[in-house]
C-alpha cells in the first residue's frame, strides 16, 4: 500500500508527459514481476524483508497502473458524462474485484489454494492486461505514423 501511494501521484504527474498505455503496460510489467517474486519466495520462513520488498513492487506496479488508466478512461469521456465515466470506472473495477474473489474461491475448492498457485494466476493475468496494454500503445502509434 505505500508503495501505491508513493508512485500514484507520480504515475499522474508522468500521464501528462509519457504515453498513458506506456505507463499502464509498465506498471503491469513491475506488478506480474513483483507477484512472480511473491510466488519464489522460500517456503521456510522466509525474513520480513524478502517479503516486503516483493510487495512493494507489486504496489508500486499498481501505483503506476491505477492513476493514469483512471485518468485516461474518465478523461475521455465528453466532460458533461464525466461522473458517468467515473462512475463506470468504479463499478467495473468492483466487478472485477468480485471475479477475481471468485476465481480464489475456486483455486481453494479445486485444493490449488496454498503455495505458489493463486500468485502465479495473478502474474500471468497481469501480463496478459500488460500485453493488452502494450497492443493499444502499438495501435496509438501506427495510428499517429
Amino acid at each position: 500500500a505505500v508503495a501505491s501511494v508513493m508512485f500514484a501521484p507520480l504515475a499522474g504527474m508522468l500521464s501528462d508527459r509519457i504515453a498513458v498505455p506506456l505507463l499502464c503496460t509498465t506498471g503491469l510489467v513491475i506488478a506480474a514481476f513483483g507477484m512472480a517474486a511473491v510466488a519464489m519466495l522460500p517456503e521456510e520462513s522466509p525474513g520480513s524483508f524478502a517479503i516486503a520488498w516483493r510487495l512493494w513492487l507489486c504496489g508500486a506496479g499498481f501505483g503506476l497502473f491505477f492513476s493514469p488508466n483512471a485518468r485516461l478512461l474518465v478523461g475521455s469521456a465528453p466532460q458533461n458524462r464525466a461522473a458517468a465515466a467515473g462512475s463506470l470506472f468504479t463499478t467495473t473495477r468492483m466487478l472485477a474485484m468480485a471475479i477475481s474473489a471468485t476465481l480464489v474461491a475456486g483455486l481453494l475448492a479445486l485444493g490449488l489454494g496454498e503455495g505458489a498457485v493463486p500468485i502465479l494466476v495473478a502474474a500471468v493475468l497481469a501480463v496478459i492486461t500488460a500485453a493488452i496494454s502494450g497492443s493499444i500503445l502499438r495501435l496509438n502509434k501506427s495510428a499517429s505514423a
